[in-house]
């Protein structure tokens, strides 16, 4: 089942740190995304990797996979994933740096109307805030990074609705990067 959609399976091994499952799926979507030529299935990879990376005290893995990913979006003239710049600015705690990521992020998120940006917005200020001693402000973004329930709602509506792998014509993963992998589906469209 992982195979057929491994966004599906890639965030409940992340959320239980189950490094052996989502080791497997990484490689998985590294591998096929490179045999395949797909570039969405690549960039979903790279986005995993870094996530791990960032989360395991990888940093240099994680920038070589996000400047990866971006020269990817360049290539095939896609927008960048921002996520996971949002998770590693945060992570290493450079103010600067992660304020202005948010700030665009949030316009972006605004205009897309993807709520799951704007909640990983937040929960990515509330990481930064946490770790600069910030404890206040830390908790208040938390509380909007929940606040709609979009940090996971979003992200599994899109996943859920998307095609499977091997499904229509083209890129299986079109569909699935617009309507939620990648970015989330179009505010108002929640379950």
């Amino acid at each position: 089942m992982w195979t057929r959609r491994p966004a599906l399976a890639v965030v409940p091994a992340a959320e239980l740190w189950d490094p052996h499952t989502h080791a497997a799926i990484t490689e998985w979507l590294m591998r096929t995304g490179r045999e395949s030529g797909s570039p969405l299935v690549l960039r979903l990879g790279l986005a995993q990797l870094t996530s791990w990376a960032v989360l395991s005290g990888g940093l240099g893995q994680a920038m070589a996979a996000i400047a990866e990913a971006e020269a990817i979006a360049d290539a095939v003239g896609g927008p960048p994933v921002t996520y996971d710049r949002l998770q590693l600015a945060a992570l290493r705690g450079r103010r600067q740096e992660a304020l202005h990521l948010f700030e665009s992020a949030t316009e972006a998120a605004a205009v897309s109307g993807a709520g799951q940006l704007i909640a990983t917005t937040h929960w990515a200020a509330a990481v930064l805030h946490n770790g600069l001693g910030e404890y206040p402000a830390a908790l208040a973004a938390a509380r909007q990074a929940v606040a709609n329930g979009d940090l996971l709602r979003e992200f599994l509506a899109g996943a859920a609705g998307s095609r499977q792998v091997g499904e229509g014509e083209g890129d299986p993963w079109t569909m699935s990067a617009g309507q939620g992998l990648l970015v989330g589906p179009p505010q108002g469209e929640r379950p």
